[in-house]
């Protein structure tokens, strides 16, 4: 998946606040999240030895563990979507994320399918809701995300290097 480097118009927010309500709102975030993670297991399957709830104990999606790393996960973008208009805020706890994530071995080459895999479960929830201009919209969103994302293993990586 291929960031847009283009910054949010207004457009843009408001189509990313309309379907993050929507996607969130016939469940918790840990049942909107699982389905992201299912694809990204199956589509995926080397991510798996970088969670150790999917190393011990089976890895069920259905286990506390997935569905609570869910929750967090989802929690982050709804925080994304709740700072739109002042992303730069967003940016060091992001960068934080990345930098905590180095130590799990988190690579960059991992955030491509990450995003592609939550544009799946939201275009898969949100059917026909989930049009292009919102799928663009939330692919801006995402650079964003994931460029702070990266920036954080990057640093992680020359101070531990």
């Amino acid at each position: 998946m291929e960031g847009t480097k283009t910054p949010l118009s207004s457009g843009d927010k408001i189509l990313i606040k309309q379907s993050w309500s929507q996607f969130t709102s016939t469940g918790s975030l840990a049942d909107v999240g699982v389905p992201m993670f299912a694809k990204l297991f199956a589509d995926y399957p080397d991510v798996k030895t970088l969670f150790s709830f999917m190393r011990e104990g089976g890895g069920s999606l259905e286990s506390e563990a997935v569905r609570n790393h869910a929750e967090g996960v989802m929690g982050v973008v709804g925080t994304a979507v709740e700072s739109i208009d002042n992303l730069e805020g967003l940016v060091p706890t992001v960068r934080s994320l990345g930098a905590k994530h180095y130590t799990y071995g988190a690579q960059t080459a991992h955030l491509g399918p990450v995003g592609e895999c939550l544009l799946y479960a939201m275009e898969k929830k949100l059917k026909e809701k989930f049009t292009n201009e919102t799928k663009l919209a939330w692919l801006k969103l995402y650079d964003v995300i994931s460029v702070a994302f990266q920036d954080g293993l990057e640093e992680e990586g020359r101070k531990q290097g």
